[in-house]
C-alpha cells in the first residue's frame, strides 16, 4: 500500500512536470534530477518500513533492531 502510494504520488509529481516543461532539454534535465530525488526517497522505504514494524511488533529498540541485523540473527 505504501509504496503504490509513493509511486502514485511520483508519477503524478512527473506528470505536472512534463506538461509545465515539455519534452525539451530543461524538460529532461528536471525529470533526470526529479527521478534521482525519487529514487533517494524509495531505496531505503523497505528497511525503515522493517524496523518500524519490528519495533512496533517486539518493542525492540532501532539499537537492539540493528544489533541484531549486523550479527545474522534477524528472523
Amino acid at each position: 500500500g505504501a509504496f503504490v502510494l509513493w509511486f502514485v504520488l511520483f508519477a503524478v509529481g512527473a506528470a505536472v512536470l512534463i506538461a509545465l516543461l515539455g519534452h525539451g532539454g530543461l524538460g529532461r534535465f528536471v525529470m533526470l534530477v526529479y527521478g534521482a530525488l525519487a529514487w533517494t526517497v524509495l531505496y531505503p522505504l523497505p528497511a525503515i518500513f522493517y524496523v518500524l514494524l519490528r519495533e512496533e511488533k517486539e518493542g525492540a529498540s532501532v539499537t537492539e533492531i540493528a544489533a541484531a541485523l549486523d550479527e545474522g540473527s534477524a528472523p
